[in-house]
């Protein structure tokens, strides 16, 4: 593997070297310890390496699988063996293997995860003999306590959740639940999270990124793969949402038929300006890998915004994700603060008082209980609308292909004509509004005379947009299909009342081929300029989203199989080329070619054609040009 990689290096370097790229690309510097020096924009923080370490360099005799960060120097735990090591930050042994004194560890067993929490180490064992939480003095390694925790469960992850003053940890080994117990071992009630393939290894508590609290996982990835490991999000504000998860390529290690994954931690200490996760993954070598999550700071505050999407936890499907990915991407750059949570149709939301502004994201056609909000629900949001006045209005925005299908249609089991045509406006029409031939949405009320081009075939397939017809007294039409008039069936529809806004977009955030930035940013800041209230936006029109500078972004998803996105920015018109390159520096794909106006542009790149491997894309327009690199993991 290590001759592979050289090679590698070596044509990369070749390229560089005859300026066919002109960015620096990512290698491993070091053996030991390396720091990656990467982009830093809002859509590509999330999982970019900043370091990683050759856990092995240190450690020979055993094989380790946890890793905990206490604010002065790593812990590294043995799987099978009491015994930890000290190890700095520089990446140099402090001392180890250090035993736990007084410890009631079963015997060929050691800390699998660990935490660092309330001053102490908190570490877990996967043993069903061991079915306890242990807590451990770092100042002499002397066992203080356990958490017992129910008989027959197997614990072998571990984060402390300061909101619910408890211990999540899995209830067996590789699988089962993710349970959240009380500092006495009794299980909290709704903090829950179903298993997820690939299993559970390791998880972290991050309650200082924007819109949580979460829950990190790190698991094997499925499919398998020699250099990769994954990692999972879930919200756990109120009952878990799972917002998204990525494949991620560990340099310099291998591992068959994957790299497994171990230990995890989230520390906002460890580089200064960065929270990030902490992971150890086993392969040849064994690694600690640094990922960056975002910028350090105080936990953010509670947002005024509530954003609603499907429960993840009911049989997650590819069309779901899509959705809520997709919104993920692009809401954290338009909206200061918000708090996000799942639904289905038996869900009772929470106290609506203090939301200014609802965003709630449903996904066509979905499984039946996760289909649409129950009376319920639809009842609290109709009360809290009605609460609003001319001086604070509240404001509903409504993203989904189904909506008046579910909402308006004669026959459906969430039919509501006051929630649909009093305070929505609209009126279901057709089940398929643009039809298929080259479908898109063209700007009104709104992004006025743009054409936001969708696709007949989003990931999951299921392409349904809603075709409907609007209710006079306040509406208008915000976006109209590109084979109708504002007469006829319409896209987006806009209601705006003294006490309250309401918008309403009949397509799934999925179905853009790369204009939902542009819908979304158009819609929330039309709801804003008829006075509704949503933290941290500025942009109130799509005609301000010029951008100040040239930019290429780093693909997303990234690896990814067969399509990503590409995006980039113009801050003045200009020929723009898009390219794609095999490691050879050979030309495999023209994307773009032709005269753009200044703005932010999204490419969807498919490479069914292609084999998989390492690729680069390029950038130029005018003086301008920038290279970046992306993984096809087919």
């Amino acid at each position: 593997m290590r001759i592979k990689l050289t090679l590698l290096t070596l044509l990369v370097s070749f390229l560089i070297g005859n300026n066919i790229f002109s960015q620096d690309l990512r290698n491993e510097v070091n053996p030991l310890s390396s720091d990656i020096k990467g982009s830093n924009y809002q859509t590509d923080a999330i999982y970019d390496i900043l370091r990683y370490h050759n856990v092995d360099s240190l450690i020979t005799s055993a094989a380790g699988y946890g890793v905990v960060w206490t604010g002065n120097y790593y812990i590294i735990s043995i799987f099978n063996l009491n015994a930890l090591y000290k190890v700095s930050a520089n990446w140099t042994l402090i001392s180890g293997p250090i035993t736990i004194a007084g410890s009631t560890l079963p015997a060929s067993n050691g800390f699998r995860d660990m935490e660092f929490a309330k001053g102490y180490l908190w570490g877990v064992a996967a043993a069903t003999t061991s079915n306890r939480i242990y807590k451990v003095d770092t100042a002499t390694f002397t066992q203080q306590s356990v958490i017992n925790l129910p008989a027959g469960i197997s614990p072998r992850d571990l984060a402390y959740d300061p909101v619910r003053n408890g211990f999540w940890t899995s209830t067996s080994s590789f699988g089962g639940n993710l349970q959240c117990y009380d500092t006495n071992g009794v299980a909290i009630a709704g903090a829950v999270i179903p298993t997820v393939a690939g299993g559970f290894y390791g998880i972290a508590y991050d309650g200082t990124t924007a819109g949580g609290p979460y829950l990190w996982l790190s698991k094997d990835p499925v499919p398998a793969g020699p250099s990769i490991t994954a990692l999972v999000r879930f919200n756990i504000s109120g009952a878990p949402v799972r917002l998204d998860s990525a494949v991620i390529t560990i340099p310099g290690t291998v591992g068959a038929p994957n790299l497994a994954a171990g230990g995890l931690d989230f520390r906002t200490n460890l580089i200064p300006g960065k929270t990030t996760l902490i992971g150890y993954v086993q392969g040849t070598p064994d690694k600690v890998v640094v990922y960056e999550v975002g910028t350090s700071g105080p936990p953010p505050p509670v947002g005024n915004t509530l954003v609603l999407v499907h429960d993840t936890l009911a049989a997650s499907t590819i069309q779901r994700k899509a959705d809520r990915d997709t919104l993920n991407k692009y809401l954290p750059a338009l909206v200061g603060n918000y708090t996000i949570k799942g639904f289905d149709s038996t869900t009772v939301l929470p106290d609506l008082t203090t939301y200014n502004t609802i965003i709630l994201q449903e996904t066509g056609f979905d499984a039946a209980i996760l289909r649409y909000l129950g009376a319920g629900a639809r009842a609290q949001i109709k009360a809290w609308l009605l609460t609003g006045t001319s001086g604070s209005k509240k404001s509903l925005i409504s993203i989904g292909a189904d909506l008046a299908y579910n909402y308006n249609r004669s026959g459906s089991g969430g039919r509501d004509l006051e929630f649909s045509e009093t305070f929505g406006k609209y009126t279901y029409k057709v089940d398929n509004g643009p039809g298929s031939v080259s479908p898109s949405l063209i700007g009104v009320a709104i992004d006025a005379g743009n054409t936001r081009a969708l696709t007949s075939t989003p990931p999951g397939s299921s392409y349904w947009p809603d075709g409907c017809s609007i209710v006079a007294g306040g509406s208008s039409v915000l976006y109209r299909y590109q084979n109708h008039t504002v007469a006829d069936t319409v896209g987006a529809i806009g209601n705006v009342q003294p006490g309250y806004v309401v918008a309403s977009i009949f397509s799934d955030p999925r179905y853009y081929v790369s204009d939902f930035r542009n819908v979304l940013s158009a819609t929330i800041g039309w709801v804003v300029a008829n006075g509704g209230l949503i933290t941290g936006f500025s942009n109130p029109s799509v005609t301000n989203l010029i951008p100040d500078n040239f930019s290429l972004k780093q693909n997303y998803p990234n690896p990814f199989n067969p399509s990503t996105v590409i995006s980039y920015s113009i801050p003045k018109s200009g020929l723009v080329t898009l390219k794609v390159y095999d490691v050879l520096g050979k030309e495999v794909a023209s994307l773009i070619n032709e005269v753009k106006t200044s703005g932010s542009y999204e490419y969807q790149f498919n490479g069914t054609n292609l084999s998989s491997g390492v690729y680069f894309y390029r950038l130029e327009s005018g003086n301008f040009s920038d290279t970046k690199k992306m993984f096809l993991l087919k």
